[in-house]
C-alpha cells in the first residue's frame, strides 16, 4: 500500500472539543474529520450540502498523524460576536485555547487511485482550490509535499515502536518501561474518526500521542506499545493508520 506523506502547519490551530457548538478547548491534533475538510480544500471537492464528505465515506481512506513540533497551547481573547448591527454594543469576549505554531505530518491512503493521484499532484505543485485552515476559517494554514512511501500491514503480537498517534481501539498495552521513561504521552477523548454527509460524527475514539516529539538526537520518539496492528515503513517507522 502506498502512502502520501505531507506536512501541514500554521501560526495557530483550534480543533474544538466535541461537547459544544463553540468550545473554548482544543484537541492537540486535528481530528480525522477535520483533515477531510483540509484535503477537500486542496482538491476543490464540492462544499454544497457537505458533498465533499461523500469522497471519504465507508472507510474509503485511512490516515496516520505525527507531530512535527512539540505541542504548545495558549489562550487568546476572542470576540465571538461581530462589532456591527445589533451586536455592536453587546460583545461576547471569550478565552479560546489555541495550539501554538503547530506542524503535523499526515500519512494518507485512499482506495480511489484517481483521487490519490490528484492529491499527489496538488501537493507536489503546491496548488489548492480553496484556502486550507486549521480548524477555524481564519486560522490559515500551509502545506508541503514530503514524499511517498510503501507501507506493509503487520499484525502485532509484540512490542513495537509506534511513531504516530494511536487510537485507543488499536492499543493493547505499553511496553518496555525503561524506554518509555522520557516519553510524554497525552490522551484525548472522544476524537472524531468518521462523519456522514449530514456532518454527524459516526465514529469516535480516544487517541494517544507523544507531545514532545523528538529526542536529543532529533529522532521522533516512538511509543513502545503492543497494538492490534500497525503499518511498517522504511523511512517513517511504524505507523497506526485509522
Amino acid at each position: 500500500m502506498n502512502l502520501l506523506v505531507f506536512d501541514i502547519w500554521g501560526p495557530y490551530a483550534h480543533f474544538k472539543k466535541y461537547y459544544a457548538t463553540t468550545s473554548a478547548l482544543t484537541y492537540g491534533i486535528p481530528p480525522k474529520t477535520s483533515l477531510y475538510g483540509f484535503i477537500g480544500a486542496i482538491l476543490g471537492l464540492p462544499k454544497s450540502e457537505n458533498a465533499y464528505l461523500r469522497y471519504f465515506s465507508h472507510k474509503s481512506c485511512i490516515m496516520g498523524l505525527q507531530l512535527q513540533r512539540p505541542l504548545k497551547t495558549c489562550r487568546i481573547g476572542v470576540n465571538l460576536r461581530p462589532n456591527t448591527g445589533r451586536y455592536k454594543d453587546n460583545p461576547k469576549p471569550t478565552l479560546i485555547e489555541l495550539v501554538q505554531a503547530p506542524c503535523y505530518r499526515v500519512f494518507f491512503h485512499h482506495r480511489d487511485e484517481a483521487l490519490q493521484a490528484r492529491l499527489k499532484t496538488a501537493l507536489q505543485e503546491h496548488t489548492c482550490a480553496f484556502t486550507p485552515s486549521l480548524g477555524l476559517a481564519n486560522l490559515l494554514a500551509d502545506f508541503a509535499w514530503v514524499g511517498e512511501c510503501r507501507a506493509v500491514h503487520e499484525t502485532s503480537g509484540q512490542s513495537a515502536g509506534i511513531c504516530s498517534a494511536i487510537p485507543r481501539k488499536q492499543f493493547l498495552k505499553f511496553d518496555d518501561p525503561e524506554k518509555m521513561k522520557d516519553v510524554d504521552i497525552i490522551e484525548q477523548t472522544m476524537f472524531a474518526i468518521e462523519m456522514d454527509t449530514e456532518r454527524s460524527v459516526t465514529e469516535r475514539d480516544d487517541i494517544l500521542f507523544e507531545r514532545s516529539v523528538f529526542d536529543l538526537q532529533g529522532n521522533v520518539k516512538p511509543i513502545h506499545a503492543t497494538v492490534t496492528h500497525f503499518y511498517k515503513t522504511a523511512d517513517y517507522g511504524n505507523l497506526c493508520l485509522f
